[in-house]
């Protein structure tokens, strides 16, 4: 039939080592911008129920009663008087997700250069001899770069 094609490479283009070699390893997000971007959103999603006027509806005027969510702006408008309409505008929706995910992004970035700065500066200082387990430890500084 035909040859087969051989691949020298078959791993996939934007693999963490390929990206590692051209962008510095602080800058390339953990994982835990997963959990800050979904910290995130269930914050808004917080303040949308916090901002719902109770005593309009408790009140009974439901008339232009809106549930929103959303900051900075409201992807998420249902109308209680016309439940017809789509509750989601698409345009704010990704304008937040990306604000959203640049902001988890540098919250990350943050969190990976404080914690390398204690870690950086941690000494472990040793006088004299001690004893550990019945065994004699020398006195060494250990420095971590």
């Amino acid at each position: 039939m035909g040859d087969l094609l051989e691949y020298n490479r078959a791993d996939p283009l934007l693999s963490k080592q390929t990206i590692s070699e051209f962008v510095a390893e602080d800058l390339i997000p953990t994982s835990r911008m997963n959990y800050i971007l979904i910290v995130i959103l269930v914050l808004v999603f917080v303040g949308g129920i916090f901002q719902f006027p109770i005593g309009s509806f408790l009140s009974g005027n439901l008339e232009g009663l809106k549930v929103t969510a959303g900051y900075p702006l409201y992807f998420l408008e249902i109308e209680v008087m016309n439940p017809t309409t789509n509750p989601f505008k698409f345009i704010p929706l990704v304008i937040d997700l990306i604000i959203y995910i640049i902001i988890s992004y540098a919250l990350d970035i943050l969190f990976l250069a404080i914690t390398r700065i204690f870690h950086s500066k941690v000494k472990v200082e040793n006088k004299g001899m001690s004893s550990l387990f019945g065994r004699n430890i020398k006195s060494r500084i250990i420095e971590v770069d």
